[in-house]
């Protein structure tokens, strides 16, 4: 149940909002398509749009039956908030909410995996360093560079319509919520028309996004009768939205060192080792000046014609992340499996035959350092379209301080951000937090410590009949089974967002894969068991905080801690405000808005 915050001056508030929205279809795989198709794809979903809503609010014709409605396309279904026919205001602009929150569209992401870019390892061997002592360094990576996600997301979109309009709009037969859907429909359903105006960007999901807005629509829909006569001309004014492009590249690289007696190695040894996980995501976004406009002309309730003039803002962004977990150990009698420093198929897996475990640490994943930056504005981008068919001009340029904009922004050590004073709060202390932006976060608890998970999975006997123990960190393929968790970890000072991801069959395939191998875990506080016994396959960043249902997000979890701390995530009191300089908002967390933005400030034990 979500809270509401009055507030006479807020146009959300007000009873002028119509909404209307059209979406896109999830699941649908990049590709290029031809760029004459792109306007004709966006008047049908405008058309498709328009038709299919503005039905909803039409009233039945004095024969009684009313006229029918084109069938909505799985994942284009309006949201009943953006939809909901309101009245027009008394006085002023209709203020129209064409989309209130990001969607975000997971793309096919391209296999490098092939190409083997950066795995291998690099060893200095034994180097004296005394009398008695012998230093080996090694780096390395056991699997190579890849793309971890590709997206694309379209930004919140609102706009007005002039007090000209809405005076006009309270002619007879004509309803808010017609006018709505008719701006809506168009804008909502053809936003895809901004984002070919990132072409200069280079970026492969621009052509989608064409085709993402087009197929929203469907076909062309049917004509709404008679809620407009002749010809009718509206004119919206888009005051926010756009689209973004983001790609995250993944490595996980390893650097360990290890010490031993001189002419000794074969007895003991004493090995530190640092595992890793750089993720480094770009983003692209082109998002609307507040001069954009959109004019639409009717002819008997068909859209016969649309006009664009969208002066765009490009932004380049990237954030460069890195997790790490640290090992250390000492090892009697290495030679027992004939090796050296580093042998093995895979020397980040430990076999139990590699001579005698003395003494062995092996840390939870921490988060090592975030760099964040970009060049905002990359540019300035006017595109105006006068027909279908024709696109009458652009115009780009770079703005001032290029190159200085390249810098770095922000380095950050996964620490929680000092709260500092802001101007809307007279300086009377530190405004409440609204969560709409990654730099304005609610802060959280997180209720599952890390050191309550099982720090490794041991496979019995692979496929040579070895047996394995395969850590927590980082992802990995070992003997066939995917597994492991690297970016996803969470640590004090990480930024979340509320939302929901689809629950998908992650955790059964996952437990199946386990189970096919014959896993066990070592829990900290039950011992070893079969990973079926009392364990649940946890989603370690749970899809309500957008993480993936796939193997790179999963790892066992004691049953009854996982069931607990899910309840305690949500459940927990949080304070924040609706809108910047707004009261504050003691709520159950699960009662905040989705989309909105959290920053974990510190861990507690959920029993």
């Amino acid at each position: 149940m979500h809270a509401h915050e009055h507030d006479s001056t807020a146009p959300h508030d007000q009873a002028g909002a119509a909404r209307a929205v059209a979406h896109g279809r999830d699941g649908i795989a990049s590709h290029g398509i031809d760029r004459a198709a792109m306007p004709r794809l966006q008047r049908l979903a405008g058309n498709r749009a328009v038709a299919g809503v503005v039905q909803r609010f039409q009233p039945t014709p004095a024969g009684g039956v009313a006229p029918p409605t084109a069938p909505v396309p799985p994942g284009a279904a309006v949201s009943p908030a953006e939809a909901a026919p309101v009245e027009l205001p008394q006085a002023g602009p209709a203020r129209i909410t064409f989309s209130s929150a990001p969607r975000t569209w997971q793309l096919a992401t391209p296999d490098l995996t092939a190409l083997k870019i950066g795995k291998g390892s690099l060893s200095t061997g034994p180097v004296p360093a005394g009398k008695w002592l012998s230093v080996a360094a090694e780096v390395g990576a056991d699997a190579p560079l890849r793309v971890a996600k590709t997206s694309l997301s379209i930004l919140p979109i609102n706009g007005e319509i002039s007090a000209s309009q809405v005076a006009s709009a309270r002619a007879p037969n004509t309803t808010a919520g017609a006018i709505g859907a008719a701006v809506g429909g168009i804008v909502g359903g053809g936003l895809a028309t901004p984002a070919l105006t990132a072409g200069p960007l280079g970026l492969p999901v621009v052509k989608w996004a064409a085709e993402q807005g087009g197929l929203a629509g469907g076909a062309v829909g049917e004509a709404v009768g008679g809620l407009f006569k002749g010809d009718t001309v509206l004119e919206a004014a888009l005051t926010s939205g756009g689209v973004a492009g983001e790609i995250l590249f993944a490595y996980s690289p390893w650097f360990a060192l290890k010490l031993s007696a001189t002419g000794f190695s074969w007895l003991a040894d004493v090995e530190a080792r640092l595992n890793t996980n750089l993720t480094l995501a770009l983003t692209a976004a082109a998002k609307l000046a507040d001069t954009a406009k959109v004019r639409l002309t009717f002819r008997d309730g068909r859209l016969l014609h649309t006009a664009f003039s969208v002066p765009l803002t490009l932004e380049l962004s990237y954030i460069f992340d890195a997790m790490a977990q640290l090992i250390a150990g000492l090892t009697l009698l290495p030679v027992l499996d004939g090796s050296v420093f580093g042998a093995g198929d895979d020397p980040n897996l430990t076999r139990e035959d590699k001579g005698v475990k003395a003494m062995e640490f092996v840390s939870a994943p921490f988060h090592l350092f975030d760099f964040r930056g970009g060049i905002r504005p990359f540019g300035v981008l006017d595109l105006a379209k006068g027909s279908p068919l024709e696109v009458r001009g652009s115009k780009f340029g770079l703005p001032d301080q290029f190159v200085q904009n390249m810098l770095p922004m922000a380095l950050g050590g996964g620490t929680l951000p000092t709260r500092k004073d802001r101007p809307d709060s007279g300086g009377k202390g530190p405004a409440n937090p609204t969560g709409l932006t990654p730099e304005d976060p609610i802060p959280m608890t997180w209720f599952k410590p890390l050191d309550m998970y099982p720090k490794a999975v041991t496979i019995p006997k692979d496929r040579k009949g070895n047996p394995i123990t395969i850590r927590m960190f980082p992802h990995r393929e070992v003997d066939g089974l995917d597994i492991g968790v690297d970016q996803y970890w969470p640590y004090v000072g990480r930024k979340i967002r509320k939302t929901q991801r689809p629950r998908g069959g992650g955790e059964k395939k996952f437990a199946r894969d386990l189970e096919a191998h014959g896993c066990e875990v070592v829990f900290p506080t039950v011992g070893k068991r079969r990973q079926f016994d009392f364990t649940d396959i946890d989603h370690v960043l749970d899809l309500f905080w957008d993480g993936p249902d796939d193997e790179t997000n999963l790892w066992p979890l004691e049953r009854a801690t996982n069931q607990l701390a899910g309840s305690r995530n949500l459940t927990q009191e949080v304070v924040w405000a609706l809108r910047k300089g707004g009261q504050a908002r003691p709520t159950p967390l699960g009662a905040v808005p989705r989309n909105r933005w959290f920053v974990i400030r510190d861990f507690q034990d959920p029993r």
